[in-house]
């Protein structure tokens, strides 16, 4: 098991699911190629995206938008809990 993130390399195919915007099955193939463990094949997944301004974007834009997406979640949730505790508590 390689604990050098030097020694791991990402094939063509972790590539390209990179490129589609797919980091967990990335993730796995790296896993997969190189008999690794998570946290090496995460490190070096990580390291690519670092290191090519393209991924960073794409990454930072689709965690951003996670982010305003859990947000929303989570006010639709608060509201829906309001209006429960309104309708059922103090009737």
């Amino acid at each position: 098991m390689p604990t050098d993130q030097a020694a791991i390399s990402l094939s063509s195919d972790a590539l390209a699911a990179l490129r589609q915007g797919h980091e967990i099955e990335a993730i796995r193939i790296v896993r997969r190629d190189h008999l690794t463990g998570l946290k090496e094949a995460k490190l070096a997944v990580d390291k690519v995206i670092a290191s090519d301004p393209r991924l960073t974007a794409l990454f930072a834009e689709r965690r951003a938008r996670l982010r305003r997406t859990v947000w929303i979640c989570f006010g639709i949730a608060a509201a829906l809990a309001y209006v429960a505790w309104r309708l059922f508590i103090l009737v």
